[in-house]
């Protein structure tokens, strides 16, 4: 028959148990030889421990170079590095397989009529529109008179995709087109 306190020996003699696990332990050395034995065998081993420790912990920091924390810290910087590189790769074959292309392109206009900005009429959009018919908002602007303004704007179409471009009055009427 196995003692249910047979693995308590080594823990009782370096002093890990805690003072109620101690008191019913010390209770069960008095009934169990066994158990008994086994803490005689192990009685030396706090004192040997003292003796053995100090030296091996001199010898450990001896051994340990004091650069060793900078190396480390390197270490770690460099895992780092190579876990977001490892992270782009990994994602790279999500990435659009073609760069965004780019377009530019100026022009002058001058407006008929009321230029107080606050008419529905003042209000303009530019749209791209593909050859399905397909529409994408490319900028809107304000009418305002005598002065020059650079409008910036972007659409989800590519340039060879896009048919025509558009500006309309904000009710949607177009007032200028450009195409093929």
């Amino acid at each position: 028959m196995t003692c249910p306190h047979a693995d308590s020996d080594a823990a009782y003699v370096l002093g890990a148990l805690d003072p109620n696990e101690q008191q019913d332990y010390r209770a069960h050395l008095v009934e169990c030889a066994r158990c008994s034995a086994a803490v005689g065998e192990l009685a030396g081993m706090p004192g040997f421990l003292a003796r053995l420790l100090p030296d091996t912990d001199s010898a450990l920091a001896a051994a340990s170079p004091p650069s060793l924390v900078p190396r480390l810290a390197e270490r770690v910087r460099a895992q780092r590095r190579i876990a977001r590189w490892r992270m782009v790769w990994q994602l790279a074959p999500f990435w659009p397989s073609q760069p965004q292309q780019q377009g530019s392109s100026s022009g002058r206009c001058r407006y008929d009529g009321s230029s107080d900005g606050e008419s529905p009429q003042s209000m303009y959009e530019l749209c791209a529109i593909d050859e399905d018919g397909g529409e994408s908002l490319v900028s809107s602007w304000r009418q305002l008179s005598d002065r020059e303004i650079t409008i910036p704007g972007s659409t989800r179409f590519d340039l060879s995709d896009i048919d025509r471009l558009e500006v309309r009055t904000a009710a949607g009427r177009p007032v200028l087109w450009a195409g093929p």
